[in-house]
């Protein structure tokens, strides 16, 4: 979790505090313990000690004094058990061990970074040592510090980094993609030649600018893949996952580089946040795993220089990059999208003018209608003069208005001949700005479309990655990556399709034992499939699990304060199963990174709607969820229609209109408490539209009226307005900062006389519809951002965490009460009332199992709930955290304020 300057060095200050006291602890014990080896309450309080000095590094995130204790941990848990003796060496490896935790406690508090100690052969011994094999007394190296200089665009080489950045970034996708496709078909050759192709390219790349590490694990997975073509080792699920590990740290590497350059790199659609530095240790296991299987060194690590003579000859077609040559490459030119949306927005503009311009037009043909009338008029006038000259029978008189008559006749003819003729010009030149804006409007567009696959090269693996997190087998496939969208609807959508991939794993596919038990295949099945309709891309996320519990999302709605029972009773399913975009709602009481914050389908559905989409949901038990998204192409300009409701001009898009009708309100049928109408086979709500905008109600005594026949999903609803007045295509702009959200308005457009008209949201419309008749009892979740006045009582024996949660809760408006064990907390809710306890599991005296067994055993506690957040995180552990009561369970290493908070918000009714 990121701190801030302050943050940290506050948090650093009682850190320093708590981990000179656990050593300091660890230290007497151990001595104590080699005197009175069989003191197993001793050995007990020294392990605690250890796994509060692990937490405390954690929550601070510092990661090689959390190895070293994790370490530790497992040295002295195996002591307890008895597995091994605390010998004199297990005990110098012990203290020397803490000397290295207080010298890079040191290192931090001068400024340094904590991996200017090298662990990895402290904790290589330490490993040994926990396994009961000899070992070596380790020495702690100082690296030093990090002097690589910032790489310009063009290094002292020569080498074009941009290029290099590029060519390496998609060499490392396209290895992440073939090993996937290896995982899958472990003899798919061609699969293994491009995963050889593309690691060797990345070692040459490597070569160029002397990244020594990026080069040798390079060669040594290369060698693996060479070794996999020759038939010398056999691929394996583990293999695979060893090399994927080992294209983590390429990433990381590439990152790294990119990051110094000047101006740093700057990745396309790439949000995720990596390491500055890499794990030393983590890597030195790594590389260590690789060479174990590398056919091609016949004894342990030897230097690179050794091997590298050893590789065997590229054959033919195993040519990095091989055949790239024969397809003829595509000139490519990078712009910057913030022109790119300057000049969109041009193009609507011109969109703007070119539609003055036609009101210009239809001004012309006005004037020349009246010089028509005009001149007509001035002929029937001309023969009374002619009458009353012939009366007075003077000649003179006669032939001067003769005169004056024909030449004003004249210049009346000649100025209507002129303006027709100015109305031809000006409507072909009107016609040809409109060819030719729309087609500059076009070509722009196009180059804002990418295919949908440039976002879907990350889904494989992070799939991969959370199924064996999970122990689930999962077979992912997607169809339509040639489907181009807008960049920015790309980026937009791409957070919430992981979030609803995340959850379909997580929540939709069920334990392989359970699927078994149902019938099914063991491998889980998830696709995303995409399809084009119109000016609309149509995805659907299906997968194959058990489906949405509807009664467990009821219970749930229910026990939460959302809705009460009888609300429930007259909601239909697939209002039920919305219930799922509330803010803040969880079925889940395991908080992971994965799932069970309450956060995230909210805004799903919130990213969706503001890109003027839809999302429906379709499920079935023991069958599997299908979500379906529909989303614009292109958000710039869209094709819509123009109506009038109360004499004010709206908008609504064409894509989202079924049909347009006319409808006698004299007819229609009552249904719950609302008038409906029969549409091909079906009955649909009916509302006027000013009902919906929430405006005065326009009294009419004519009963027939225009209904616009809404379409969201599979729900439908028709909007009775005024008058129908045609369609326009029309430039959207946003409603601003100030109103950043505006129920039932998605948008604004500028007309053709400078006004302006809204754009309609039409899934909000359609919700309000459905909410009719329990929208005013309904309950909401609050919103995270409003201020909490609740009592928190925070139970941890370490001072660290306890400082860091009662910081975090405070800053949010709530009121802290700290304990440092259960036997304490249990004081102090004699003491106080509290609306939310917050404890850890691994206490003295109670901890935190006992704790929350004895709060929900007690009538006058069992209604508050309980958090309990620890970093014991095995099923076990998770099952009895449940099994006594616990109404959420955060696992440490997943730890982040959001999720406390959110779980908090989620528990409480308030």
């Amino acid at each position: 979790m990121p701190f801030s300057k302050e943050e940290f060095e506050k948090l650093f200050e009682i850190f320093k505090l708590e981990c000179d006291e656990h050593i300091q602890k660890l230290n007497s014990g151990i001595l104590t313990l080699e005197e009175n080896p069989d003191n197993i309450g001793l050995i007990g309080e020294i392990l605690r000690d250890a796994h509060s000095l692990k937490g405390a590094a954690r929550m601070i995130d510092f990661k090689s004094i959390e190895d070293i204790s994790h370490n530790l941990e497992t040295i002295l848990g195996k002591i307890k058990k008895g597995e091994i003796k605390l010998s004199t060496e297990i005990a110098n490896l012990i203290f020397n061990s803490l000397e290295n935790i207080s010298e890079i406690v040191k290192i931090i508090s001068q400024g340094g970074r904590e991996d200017e100690v090298d662990i990895s052969s402290l904790i290589e011994q330490l490993k040994k040592a926990s396994k009961g094999e000899p070992f070596s007394k380790p020495s702690a190296k100082k690296n030093k510090p990090d002097e690589t200089p910032r790489l310009s665009p063009l290094s002292e080489d020569g080498i074009d980094m941009n290029l290099f950045m590029e060519e390496t970034t998609d060499s490392y996708q396209n290895l992440i993609n073939s090993l996937i496709k290896i995982e899958k078909s472990p003899d798919n050759k061609k699969a293994i030649e491009i995963a050889y192709n593309q690691i060797h390219a990345l070692k040459g790349s490597a070569r160029m600018i002397k990244h020594s590490k990026m080069d040798s694990l390079s060669l040594a997975m290369e060698q693996i893949l060479s070794g996999a073509m020759d038939k010398k080792i056999v691929i394996t699920p583990s293999l695979i996952s060893t090399l994927l590990s080992g294209a983590d740290f390429i990433k990381i590497f590439i990152h790294q580089i990119g990051s110094k350059m000047n101006p740093p790199y700057n990745w396309q659609n790439s949000d995720e946040v990596l390491p500055k530095d890499i794990d030393q240790n983590t890597f030195r296991e790594l590389t260590d795993i690789i060479n174990s299987v590398n056919p091609y060194l016949s004894t342990g690590r030897q230097q690179t220089t050794e091997t590298s003579s050893k590789i065997p000859n590229i054959k033919k077609g195993h040519k990095p990059n091989g055949g790239a040559s024969a397809i003829q490459s595509k000139s490519t030119v990078r712009v910057a999208s913030e022109k790119l949306d300057r000049l969109m927005e041009e193009a609507g503009e011109l969109l703007i003018m070119k539609l003055k311009a036609q009101q210009r037009v239809i001004h012309v043909q006005s004037i020349i209608n009246d010089c028509n009338l005009t001149n007509q008029s001035f002929k029937k006038n001309k023969r009374v003069i002619r009458h009353q000259a012939k009366l007075k029978n003077d000649k003179t008189s006669e032939v001067t208005e003769k005169r004056i008559l024909t030449e004003f006749e004249k210049k009346i003819s000649n100025l209507s001949d002129r303006l027709d003729s100015l109305y031809k010009t000006l409507s072909n030149d009107s016609h040809q700005l409109s060819l030719i804006i729309e087609k500059l409007q076009d070509d722009i567009r196009k180059t804002r479309l990418l295919p949908f696959h440039t976002i879907m090269s990350a889904f494989p693996k992070m799939v991969r990655d959370i199924s064996v997190n999970e122990n689930k087998k999962i077979k992912f496939e997607f169809s339509g990556g040639d489907i181009e969208l807008d960049k920015f609807i790309l980026e937009e959508i791409k957070s919430p399709l992981m979030h609803m991939l995340r959850n379909s794993i997580d929540h939709g596919i069920e334990p392989t034992e359970d699927r078994i038990k149902f019938g099914k295949t063991e491998e889980g099945n998830i696709k995303i499939l995409l399809s084009q309709k119109g000016n609309n891309v149509i995805i659907e996320i299906n997968d194959d699990g058990s489906g949405i519990n509807i009664e467990q999302l009821k219970s749930s709605a229910v026990k939460k304060g959302l809705y009460t029972e009888k609300e429930m009773q007259q909601m239909k399913e697939r209002q039920i199963l919305n219930i799922i975009f509330q803010p803040g709602f969880s079925t889940s009481k395991i908080i992971t990174d994965i799932s069970g914050r309450g956060i995230g389908m909210d805004v799903v559905k919130a990213t969706i709607e503001r890109l003027n989409g839809t999302i429906d949901i379709e499920t079935s038990k023991n069958t599997g969820t299908r979500f379906i998204l529909t989303i614009p192409l292109t958000l710039s300009i869209t094709h819509a229609i123009k109506f009038l409701v109360n004499n004010e001009i709206y908008y609504i898009p064409i894509d989202m209109i079924e049909r347009i009708i006319i409808v006698d309100e004299k007819n229609l049928s009552t249904i719950e408490r609302g008038l409906a109408i029969h549409y091909n086979g079906s009955i649909i709500p009916y509302v006027r539209m000013q009902q919906i905008l929430e405006i005065p109600v326009s009294e009419s005594k004519e009963s027939e009226r225009f209904a616009i026949i809404l379409k969201t999903g599979n729900t439908m609803a028709a909007f009775a307005i005024d008058k129908f007045l045609g369609e326009e295509d029309i430039t959207i702009k946003g409603l601003g900062n100030y109103m950043k959200r505006v129920r039932n308005i998605s948008g604004i457009t500028i007309m053709s006389d400078g006004n302006i008209a809204p754009l309609l949201n039409v899934t909000d419309m359609i919700n309000t519809i459905q909410l009719r008749g329990i929208a005013s009892t309904k309950r909401k979740i609050e919103s995270p951002d409003v201020e909490k006045h609740l009592s928190i009582l925070v139970i941890d024996d370490s001072i660290m965490t306890r400082t860091l949660e009662k910081n975090i809760l405070e800053s949010y408006g709530y009121d802290v009460v700290t304990a440092i064990d259960g036997q304490d907390a249990i004081l102090k809710l004699h003491e106080k009332n509290f609306d939310v306890i917050v404890s850890d599991v691994q206490m003295p005296n109670m901890d935190g199992i006992e704790l929350t067994e004895k709060i929900k055993q007690d009538n006058r506690y069992s209604k508050i709930p309980v958090i309990l957040v620890t970093a014991m995180e095995s099923d076990e552990d998770k099952k009895r955290g449940m099994q006594v009561g616990a109404d959420a369970y955060i696992v440490k290493s997943s730890f982040d304020q959001s999720n406390l908070l959110t779980t908090i918000k989620r528990l409480t009714s308030i």
